[in-house]
Order: C-alpha cells, then structure tokens, then sequence
C-alpha cells in the first residue's frame, strides 16, 4: 500500500471510529488509548480470517485435521466404513469423520442443505440420474436371504414359492421410501408377508434367530452381520 493510500485509509478508520488511532508524538506516531484497546479484538479477527482462508487452501490429507461429514444408513455404514476407516488411517491419521443418519435413499437432501458433504448411498437399474452431482460407485453386491440355521422348512437352496409364503423382516431406514425387494417383487406383480419393519439393522438379525422369519440383505453385509 502506497503512503498516500495508508493515509486515505486511516482517514476512514478515523472518521468510523470517531477517533485519532495515531498521533504525532516527538518525531514518531503513537497510538491513542483507543488503538491500544483495539489491538486484541483486531488480532483475533486477522487470526480467525487467515484460518478461515488456509482452511480453503490445498488438501494434505498427511497432515490434514478436518472433520468431514457423511451421511449414511446403518446398512451403507456397515459396508464401507470399515474398509474406508482403515485405509484413512494410513493416509489420513488426523483426520476425523462424522457421520449422520441419511434423510433419504439417495441422499441428495442432505448434500444440497449443506448437512453432509459426503453421502453413501445406492442405486439400482431404476435409479434416476442426477445432474451436478458427482457419484462414484464403490462397488456392486447382490442380494442373499438370511435365515435361521434351526429354520424347519429353509435349508441350503431356497425357491421363490418358499420365499414368498414365509414371512419377512424387513429394515426400512426411510419410512416414506420404502423396500427395494418391495419395489422389485412388485414389478412382477407379487408381494410377500412382512411380519417386521425395522429402522435399522442392529435388531434384524436377532428377530430371525430362533425365528422362520427371513431377512433379506446385501451379501457385504449379511457377512459380517
């Protein structure tokens, strides 16, 4: 900043704050009482402002402490946090994640409303696409059908007649969504007997133990579960 420039500019100071800030003291310029109170208040906002801007500059995720925050289901979580968690801590030790019950399957709620910043979630042969949005997909499962081992009709082969006359529990993290396997069977035409509806997945596979109740998963997640 050019003298002339510093000058003007401590005109305006001077004027805003109805007071001097500086004045002529022998040969040097000495701050008023007033610039002297200023001078904490001023270097906590430099200090939060130059934060503020390295927080935007490039990303090491060496040396990185940001937190990121994903939103997910339990069943998502179930499949990539644990893989993803232990590679982050080889690349990123410092780093730290949140995550947050999704609001909806795909998720796009809670990115556009600035609740999370990253999302898991699913898509299958009828998901919509989704303009502005980048996806990357972080791998592909199938669906298996747990069921309990002391199961009186259920052994290692399972029909689609045998599937739809028993009945079903089934997690819906998402109320008003409702089932993939629903929407799938009923693309068919055909429905089958929910006996359970659950939010999450902690509970499920404890109804179908000591139970004919059947539990339809992903494979990732029917493995560890």
């Amino acid at each position: 900043m050019s003298p002339s420039a510093c000058s003007h500019a401590l005109s305006r100071l001077r004027q805003a704050l109805s007071d001097e800030l500086f004045v002529r003291y022998g040969s040097a310029m000495q701050p008023t009482v007033q610039a002297e109170q200023l001078v904490g208040s001023v270097s906590e906002a430099l200090r939060i402002l130059s934060s503020g801007l390295g927080a935007s500059g490039p990303f090491t995720p060496a040396t990185s402490k940001q937190t990121f925050t994903f939103a997910a289901s339990d069943i998502t979580s179930l499949a990539v946090l644990p893989k993803l968690t232990a590679r982050l801590e080889q690349l990123a030790p410092h780093l730290q994640l949140r995550v947050i019950s999704s609001s909806h399957r795909d998720s796009l709620d809670d990115l556009a409303s600035g609740r999370a910043q990253f999302v898991l979630g699913f898509a299958d042969d009828y998901s919509g696409s989704y303009e502005g949005v980048e996806a990357l997909e972080g791998f592909s499962d199938d669906y298996v059908v747990v069921a309990s081992s002391a199961h009186p009709d259920i052994g290692s082969t399972l029909s689609l007649e045998e599937y739809l006359k028993s009945q079903h529990v089934v997690v819906v993290p998402w109320s008003d969504a409702g089932s993939v396997i629903d929407a799938a069977l009923a693309r068919q035409g055909l429905g089958r007997d929910v006996a359970v509806q659950v939010p999450g997945l902690a509970v499920a596979p404890l109804l179908v133990d000591n139970s004919r109740l059947l539990l339809t998963l992903p494979r990732l997640v029917a493995a560890v579960s």
